[in-house]
């Protein structure tokens, strides 16, 4: 065997001579003949190589006699057969190490596999998740149905194709929305008016949707320079696709913008503030009141939230404007009894004359309502002059006998009714009126009493002789006194807020034999 430098290859030459017979075996001895083995040695020149004598030493090298070829095994050593377990280890390491590297690329670079959503032949948009979208395009299906009344044909069934995407490539959930949408036959692309992100109406076309904005900040434009209006609410105007039930021609938005919510909203309480007074400017009854705050006491203070009724529209406009000019300050009236005079009468002694102060005020108006009123600065032109007036105490007739029928002792808004209510049992009608209102003698009869009593305040009860006695409380001044006769409809004393009381007004107490009797029974109520 030798190496040829020119063909690079292994060359062997046989010199075996071997017989064909079948080896005989001697029957005398136990003797087997053995083929007879020359070698010769090659004719051609060849020269020792190291690398091929190196190489060879690694193979152990026999000769198969029943084939007559020669077989060549490789033979390992220790090291080596431990450098191949360390080389094959180190492929499903790199393997990993290169999924790790993938991944964290992917991660790092904001990469998604995702799916390109296609309904009809039309884009829908870049997915991230087949489940969720399958399942909001079954929501819209559901809520455009309830929209519009009527049960709408799912669009047809979606198509995806994958995608690795950037993050950014995803589509939005909005957009993702008016795509699905789009797909619906009961739809029309159009200018959609959203306050605070609540749909409202729609139009076909921009014009109309801006004109009818304009005509409802119209609505509450003061006649004043650099008056300014604007909406409270967030108001914004998208191009979209949108169910055929909020469409409207331009005074069918305009209608629907300015048209009124019936809700509740939490009322700040001012320094100022009464019960009875929150309650008459919402048209409700102070007892609305106690059924809307279960926790609302008769004391209330600036600061303090109270749940109240209030209609407003649905879209709600500020205006902001600058006043300068005159206003008047109210003048004071000082009053003082005179015995002299008769009862319920009233004399002028000095005219009251209104000051006047030139401002500069900033009024801003919710609605139409003014909310605001801050005063910049003010300049004194006059000062009030207080009125002086004279009321009557004299008792000028005899009382006439009770007629046993009671009239109103004074004209206002009913804030609370006879009976139960919230805070406990009621044992009279209280109407409320401004502060100083005059109360009159529902019938003829006799002040039993005139003073303070508690929580009635400063209170009048007049017996009527006929088993009837009626109470009037929370008075703001007294006009009887104890013993004193009065006829039906003689003024005894004035409306005010005194004892526990919610706000301005006469609670009127009608008792029969000393039991509380409902008073609206009595006045036709």
């Amino acid at each position: 065997m030798f190496y040829g430098k020119k063909t690079g290859r292994l060359i062997f030459e046989v010199a075996d001579v071997m017989t064909t017979r079948r080896p005989a075996i001697s029957a005398r001895r136990n003797i087997i003949a053995v083929a007879e083995t020359k070698t010769q040695r090659p004719k051609t020149a060849v020269k020792p190589n190291p690398c091929l004598e190196k190489n060879l030493s690694k193979y152990k090298i026999g000769f198969a006699q029943d084939s007559g070829r020669l077989i060549m095994k490789r033979l390992f050593s220790m090291g080596e057969f431990l450098g191949y377990i360390r080389k094959a280890a180190m492929y499903p390491v790199a393997l990993l190490c290169a999924a790790i590297l993938v991944y964290g690329s992917v991660s790092a670079v904001d990469l998604h596999f995702a799916r390109e959503a296609i309904i009809g032949s039309k884009p829908v948009g870049v997915i991230s998740n087949v489940a969720e979208f399958e399942k909001l395009v079954l929501d819209m299906q559901n809520s455009l149905s309830i929209t519009l009344g009527k049960e709408v044909a799912p669009p047809p069934k979606p198509v995806y194709i994958a995608r690795l995407v950037f993050g950014k490539s995803l589509t939005s959930n909005y957009t993702l929305r008016q795509n699905i949408l789009s797909t619906f036959d009961e739809v029309e692309e159009g200018y959609a008016v959203y306050v605070n992100d609540v749909l409202v109406c729609a139009g076909l076309d921009e014009k109309s949707v801006n004109n009818a904005l304009e005509r409802v900040k119209t609505k509450y434009k003061e006649d004043i320079t650099g008056a300014t209006v604007e909406f409270v609410d967030n108001v914004s105007v998208r191009k979209e696709f949108i169910p055929i039930g909020y469409l409207r021609s331009e005074d069918g938005i305009y209608s629907a913008l300015t048209t009124t919510n019936e809700g509740t909203r939490k009322y700040v309480v001012t320094e100022k503030d009464t019960l009875w007074g929150i309650a008459r400017k919402y048209g409700m009854s102070v007892d609305d009141l106690y059924s809307m705050n279960e926790n609302l006491k008769e004391t209330i203070h600036a600061g303090d939230e109270i749940i109240i009724n209030k209609s407003s529209p649905v879209l709600s406009v500020r205006t902001t404007y600058i006043y300068e000019g005159e206003r008047p300050i109210p003048y004071e009236t000082k009053e003082k009894q005179d015995s002299s005079m008769a009862s319920g009468s009233r004399k002028v002694v000095v005219a009251g004359i209104e000051g006047k102060k030139y401002v500069v005020e900033e009024i801003v108006k919710i609605n139409g309502d003014e909310v605001e009123h801050n005063v910049k600065s003010e300049k004194l032109l006059s000062e009030p002059v207080a009125a002086e007036v004279r009321v009557g105490t004299k008792s000028t007739r005899v009382a006439a006998v009770a007629s046993g029928k009671f009239s109103r002792p004074v004209y206002g808004t009913i804030s609370s009714r006879f009976g139960n209510r919230s805070r406990g049992w009621h044992s009279g009608l209280d109407i409320a009126a401004p502060t100083g209102t005059p109360i009159k003698a529902a019938d003829s009869g006799t002040v039993i009493y005139s003073g303070w009593e508690g929580a009635y305040g400063y209170l009048v009860k007049i017996n009527h002789s006929n088993g009837y006695v009626t109470y009037y409380a929370h008075c703001s001044a007294l006009l009887v006194k104890s013993g004193q006769k009065v006829s039906k409809g003689d003024t005894i004393a004035k409306v005010g807020n005194t004892g526990r009381s919610t706000g301005p007004h006469c609670h009127f107490e009608v008792r029969k034999n000393g039991t509380p009797q409902n008073p609206a029974s009595y006045l036709g109520l």
